[in-house]
């Protein structure tokens, strides 16, 4: 149902909808109006209208009723060094969020952004639906945060950092034999067999980490996993956060058209009993043009994306990939801490807080890099670069433009 303020009986349809079947069924009745007919699009039967809609304050669209919501939503608030977030406990009706900082402009979602470290700002939100908005809520006061100020969530215990890349590898030999030991085991799994190190690019002036999937292939790339959750020790679970970078390089022919989504990072989901949920993942999206691209972000176990509204990856090019997770099985929205940022070159291009577990007992069981081409067969033998893959629980020493902690550029 479109979003539009009020519709009249006078209802011009685009031209560009002609082809497309009108049908208006109004239960136990007939609707003898014989509107006139609409120029260059759809000729509306002389036996059907499209009802009058009125929305102030509530009302009816269509045949649907209902009402802006009931209250200003209820939240609590947590500030960066440059942003507010609310937290929202109780929507009273809403459907999305405005923010607003000293009574200002009017900002669409949950966050205050672009705002001054140390400072101390009055907020304020209100609730949307398809209605209209609710009144605004009752000033709360928060300052933000100092520059380059942040806390660890995860534990000490589960805290960690992995530079796989730093225990070398020979040109030729494969990641999972060749890249040395963490904690006694192997710092790839078996998974990994189908990766090798290459001298084919350099990044940093340095050889690579080069994954492979077979022409044919219905999918699965050979990808290096690196699993820092050893016999349990490091098993990230609700409340934990982490973070994944490598340099990458994407040659033109590894992005084929296809309709599916070339996966690079991913990070498997279990249950508390050990069942697979799905994984946390980056990928590039398939359906674009071959010159550009986009890097999307997915919990599979909830089914929800995320994609930016940029374009950031090109091929033949190096670029510098982070993401950081904050495990919940709650989503921000929802008065939960889910968290997911991502980064390209250093520049802050997906900043979500969709849930990221789906239970509360569920934990990380593995960190992968990994290439998978799609849901549809390799028409080639394809390859992706990868250097420095680091995985890492405790907190960078780094900070973003916005103040988040980061590993870096």
């Amino acid at each position: 149902m479109p979003n539009n303020a009020a519709w009249d009986t006078a209802t011009t349809v685009p031209a560009d909808r002609a082809a497309q079947a009108v049908s208006l069924n109004v239960a136990a009745r007939a609707l003898a109006v014989a509107p006139a007919p609409v120029t260059g699009g759809i000729v509306i039967p002389a036996n059907r209208t499209i009802p009058t809609v009125a929305r102030a304050g509530g009302g009816v669209i269509g045949n649907y009723t209902g009402a802006v919501p009931t209250a200003a939503p209820e939240f609590t608030l947590s500030a960066a060094s440059n942003s507010i977030s609310a937290n929202i406990t109780n929507p009273n009706g809403a459907e999305s969020y405005e923010v607003r900082v000293d009574s200002g402009v009017t900002r669409i979602g949950r966050i205050a952004s672009n705002l001054t470290a140390s400072t101390s700002y009055d907020f304020q939100i209100r609730g949307v639906n398809e209605f209209g908005a609710s009144a605004w809520s009752a000033i709360q006061t928060i300052s933000t945060a100092a520059a380059g100020n942040a806390v660890a969530s995860t534990p000490v215990e589960r805290q960690f950092k992995h530079d796989v890349n730093a225990v070398g590898g020979l040109v030729g030999g494969t990641a999972q034999n060749d890249s040395g030991y963490i904690d006694g085991k192997p710092v790839f799994s078996d998974g990994a067999w189908g990766s090798t190190f290459s001298d084919e690019y350099q990044i940093d002036g340095q050889n690579v980490l080069r994954l492979s999937v077979n022409q044919g292939s219905t999918g699965r790339g050979l990808g290096g996993l690196v699993q820092p959750s050893i016999d349990g020790v490091f098993q990230l679970q609700k409340g934990d956060e982490f973070w994944v970078k490598t340099k990458i390089r994407f040659p033109s022919n590894s992005w084929q058209w296809n309709s599916g989504r070339n996966k690079f990072f991913r990070n498997l989901v279990k249950t508390a009993v050990g069942d697979n949920v799905g994984y946390i993942d980056l990928y590039i999206d398939g359906n674009q043009s071959l010159s550009e691209k986009q890097v999307w972000w997915i919990f599979e176990g909830n089914q929800s994306w995320t994609a930016p509204s940029d374009v950031v990856i090109f091929p033949d090019t190096n670029h510098v990939v982070e993401m950081y997770i904050k495990l919940d099985d709650v989503s921000g929205p929802n008065g939960g801490s889910a968290k997911q940022r991502v980064w390209v070159d250093g520049n802050l291009i997906i900043d979500g807080d969709k849930r990221t577990l789906n239970n509360a007992d569920d934990y990380i069981f593995l960190h992968g890099l990994f290439y998978y081409y799609g849901n549809d067969t390799a028409p080639a033998d394809l390859h992706i670069y990868a250097k420095d893959f680091i995985v890492q629980s405790e907190l960078p020493s780094s900070f973003d433009a916005n103040g988040y902690p980061f590993i870096g550029v």
